[in-house]
């Protein structure tokens, strides 16, 4: 029992931090004034890898599956299917907004850009979710810690298995943005 009441701690928290990425979003296009849009969206980037990140606490399943009493079990895979659920769901929620946004360009292009867009996207997020999960650089230390924050992307930049690392989620993050973006569409365009 005492991993279950140790999970809703931690998942709680991380699941705040995907809120307030997917909630930025929604800010960014409400938002009208261009200074104030401007400062929106560099605060959504700093957290949208907060939502795909939940995917990578996948990892304590296994290790906490086989300490756990048998009549725990299903209680902890329910938290972890909640867990990856929201990961997946609040990610294309999260970045449907940059979506949305391009598409509002009166361009004839603007498909093509917001395609590149997301993918590129992607990329960032991928990043994002190696610095938070390999070198624990928290979002907010861009405020609290910029110094550490400079430190950390030096050692990304300067350690391969990071980019490989930043590479494949960018590209797990496309695959995942691409096949549930049509499946959330109708809900997401009400919006």
């Amino acid at each position: 029992m005492d991993i279950i009441n140790f999970n809703w701690n931690w998942m709680v928290f991380n699941l705040i931090l995907a809120s307030i990425g997917v909630g930025l979003g929604y800010v960014f296009l409400g938002t009208k004034q261009p200074l104030f849009k401007f400062i929106i969206f560099l605060l959504w980037i700093l957290f949208l890898p907060n939502t795909i990140y939940l995917l990578t606490d996948l990892q304590h399943l296994p290790d906490q599956f086989y300490r756990i009493d048998n009549e725990y079990k299903i209680t902890l895979m329910f938290q972890y299917v909640l867990l990856l659920s929201f990961g997946i769901i609040s990610f294309v929620v999260g970045l449907w907004p940059l979506e949305k946004f391009i598409l509002s360009f009166k361009t004839r292009e603007r498909r093509q850009i917001s395609f590149y867009s997301i993918i590129l996207m992607n990329f960032l997020i991928g990043v994002g979710v190696v610095l938070g999960k390999e070198l624990r650089t928290h979002s907010w230390y861009v405020f609290t810690d910029y110094t550490r924050v400079l430190e950390d992307l030096k050692t990304f930049i300067s350690t391969p298995v990071y980019i490989v690392f930043a590479l494949s989620f960018g590209i797990l993050g496309n695959l995942i943005y691409f096949a549930f973006n049509n499946k959330f569409a109708k809900y997401l365009k009400k919006k």
